[in-house]
């Protein structure tokens, strides 16, 4: 049976969220005369996947093999440490009512409450080009939907003025990809209860698509006290949040402190994100 809406975004709060570390959020700046700028929204999201010791993602701490004794991840282009502790969680967390949360989380951005948006400026070349700024940044609803029920392409939608872009900076595309810093600080209120979906020292990836899309992923890391403090404090049925506690006190890989013990755990969100228009 799926979640009630209060305690279900409880639980988008549990396996998304982080406290914003207020380090510097990339460097600010233009690549200068090129191409209009290209705007894209993020129509679809979900969980990276772990499987047989392979992961899309980042190496978060630029340690290869166990962190706090939780094992990294190869790519699947046998990149060695990459950190997705989350993907081990996954399957206990599909048994019980968190395994609504993958869907939550897409519901929010097709009724327009988590609209994430990519802009691109000084694009010369769609595969190699030395400098181009990307800035990533959210819009505001009510977005239109295709008969697929995904976010229509093409469309416009008003810039969010209550939030700060994020500026990536000055990044090369290389072979129709880029890679970024992307510290991501994203409130969403859902009936009342604010929720904060963070990822700490955050990667991203971008790669341009031939039909004009873009695919990618996110990669950072989520505090566990922020995680363990919503699940006391928010609707969250009592045996979820002990699970979580339990769970996380097991596949925390990243941030040790003094006394060694992990305090973040890794996580990848893939994305996909199509054309829009932006209204300032």
């Amino acid at each position: 049976m799926r979640a009630s809406p209060p305690r279900a975004w409880g639980l988008l709060g549990l396996l998304g969220l982080g406290a914003c570390d207020g380090e510097d959020e990339g460097a600010s700046g233009s690549c200068g005369a090129g191409a209009d700028e290209q705007v894209f929204v993020v129509q679809q999201m979900s969980f990276v996947r772990g499987e047989d010791g392979v992961s899309e993602g980042f190496d978060l701490d630029g340690i290869d093999g166990a962190s706090c004794g939780v094992p990294d991840f190869a790519s699947p282009g046998g990149d060695e440490g990459i950190d997705n502790a989350f993907s081990y969680l996954l399957p206990a967390l599909e048994l019980t009512e968190a395994a609504a949360v993958e869907q939550l989380l897409q519901d929010a951005i097709d009724t327009g409450q988590l609209l994430l948006t990519l802009e691109l400026s000084g694009l010369d070349d769609a595969n190699d080009d030395p400098c181009v700024s990307l800035q990533i940044g959210r819009a505001v609803g009510p977005p239109m939907l295709g008969t697929d029920g995904l976010l229509l392409w093409g469309q416009t939608l008003a810039a969010d003025s209550s939030l700060p872009a994020f500026d990536a900076g000055q990044i090369p595309l290389i072979d129709g990809g880029l890679e970024a810093d992307a510290a991501l600080s994203l409130p969403v209120d859902i009936f009342g209860v604010a929720l904060q979906f963070d990822l700490l020292r955050g990667r991203m990836r971008a790669d341009l698509q031939e039909d004009g899309s873009i695919t990618g992923l996110f990669s950072g890391g989520v505090a566990v006290d922020y995680v363990l403090q919503v699940a006391r404090e928010e609707d969250v049925d009592p045996s979820l949040a002990g699970i979580f506690e339990t769970l996380l006190g097991l596949w925390a890989d990243l941030a040790p402190d003094e006394a060694g013990a992990c305090t973040q755990f890794s996580v990848g969100i893939s994305y996909r994100a199509v054309p829009a228009f932006l209204l300032r």
